[in-house]
């Protein structure tokens, strides 16, 4: 089974989608309405319309618009690099109220039990609040998969996996993995060879972003009509956890 939180669309950048078409049960999460509905058509799983927090309640969640894809940056509690994107790229934003409940909540009336295969937690600076609401110890899932656009700048979540005896075992973009640390299948020596890698050289990732970035903003409608050669960038801007220039 796998939690998927901050489902979008139920298409794009999906990490439960394949799994639910290989037969998978999914249990998917959307707070932003219109993007809900668009994960009523796109898939089959059942939808929670509500975000995740440390309480139950409810909490003001910002909507952002003005081009194709800028939804992607909405969220509760937005990090301060969605907020320099957004003013960045004159991005609009408004701002709604949801209904939030704390994830243990959500599962207890899913009727899920412990033993989760896969937790995915993608709400743009949000994931902290998530977890708070989350017994890990209890549903103890066997990985997770958080986003983390501060590319090992930020400590937090790391360091409350590593409280609860979860240490990263890989990243994919601007998500990161998370396994028990007595998990054979992923606590093995090429494992803890990337992650140390990515976590050495990730000063230097960081110093070298911003310019990247910068100085591939300008040639967005110039690589629109050069389809292959974008593909070949936006490799290796994921390399340097670039994932939304263009």
């Amino acid at each position: 089974m796998i939690v998927d939180i901050g489902a979008h669309d139920g298409t794009t950048g999906s990490n439960s989608r394949l799994l639910e078409q290989l037969g998978w049960r999914c249990l998917l999460v959307e707070p932003n309405p219109a993007l809900a509905e668009l994960v009523r058509r796109n898939r089959r799983s059942p939808l929670y319309e509500c975000a995740l927090s440390s309480a139950e309640g409810t909490a003001d969640l910002t909507i952002v618009g003005g081009a194709p894809g800028a939804d992607g940056l909405s969220g509760i509690s937005l990090g301060q690099l969605n907020l320099h994107r957004i003013t960045a790229e004159g991005y609009t934003t408004r701002e709604i109220q949801v209904r939030t409940t704390r994830l243990d909540t959500l599962l207890e009336e899913a009727g899920v039990s412990p033993g989760i295969d896969v937790l995915s937690i993608d709400v743009e600076g949000h994931e902290h609040s998530v977890l708070a609401g989350f017994d890990i110890e209890r549903w103890r899932p066997r990985l997770v998969i958080i986003e983390d656009n501060s590319d090992y700048a930020d400590p937090r979540i790391p360091d409350w996996m590593r409280r609860r005896s979860y240490r990263r075992v890989f990243r994919s973009g601007v998500n990161d993995w998370y396994a028990a640390i007595d998990d054979a299948t992923f606590d093995i020596a090429p494992n803890r060879a990337y992650i140390a890698w990515r976590t050495v050289t990730g000063p230097l990732r960081r110093r070298l972003r911003q310019g990247i970035d910068g100085a591939l903003r300008p040639l967005r409608p110039w690589l629109s009509a050069h389809p292959a050669l974008k593909r070949r960038i936006q490799r290796v801007k994921r390399w340097f956890g670039i994932t939304r220039t263009f």
